[in-house]
């Protein structure tokens, strides 16, 4: 599966990046105050493999090389969008916290913060696997998923909400 001849419109990236102690590094995003993985959206033009190494900049600070395309997730749910996850490895610099980001750090993947998107979760379980890039249809956020959270987390559920109707709510 090649995908950098291949431009994606609405669709998204996210990396992954181990440290020398093969922990992994998260973003708490600022809209929606929970744990993810860099990425985000591909520009209109932009290659995926470019589109990763701009959002992971814009969003740590760090210069990355890609190390290898893990992964196309085809989307099949309501909340879900087409998304490309890459494996990454440093190229320079130090983890700095960007305007779309409250905190940024590594974690052992024993011990990740409470509240990290579940779906990026499987995505590392999925590259810890190195089972050369897959392609899996990947599921969207139910209504009954979304019902869930929002009884356990109904600050989060309206934030992303509003998020997703381009009303971010940034503190």
């Amino acid at each position: 599966m090649s995908c950098d001849n291949k431009l994606y419109r609405g669709a998204g990236v996210a990396g992954i990046l181990f440290n020398q102690n093969g922990h992994i590094l998260l973003i708490k995003r600022r809209d929606v105050p929970i744990w993810v993985l860099p990425g985000g959206g591909i520009d209109k033009d932009e290659k995926a493999s470019q589109a990763i190494l701009r959002e992971f900049f814009e969003e740590t600070g760090l210069s990355i090389n890609v190390k290898r395309l893990v992964a196309e997730y085809i989307p099949s749910g309501f909340f879900s969008r087409h998304t490309l996850v890459y494996e990454c490895e440093l190229k320079e610099g130090s983890p700095k916290i960007g305007e779309e980001a409250l905190d940024i750090g590594f974690f052992p993947l024993n011990n990740l913060p409470k509240i990290t998107f579940p779906i990026h979760l499987l995505w590392v379980q999925q590259a810890l696997k190195n089972e050369g890039p897959i392609q899996s249809k990947t599921e969207g956020l139910s209504i009954a998923t979304l019902f869930m959270y929002s009884m356990t987390h109904p600050i989060l559920v309206l934030r992303f909400l509003l998020s997703r109707m381009g009303i971010p709510f940034n503190n």
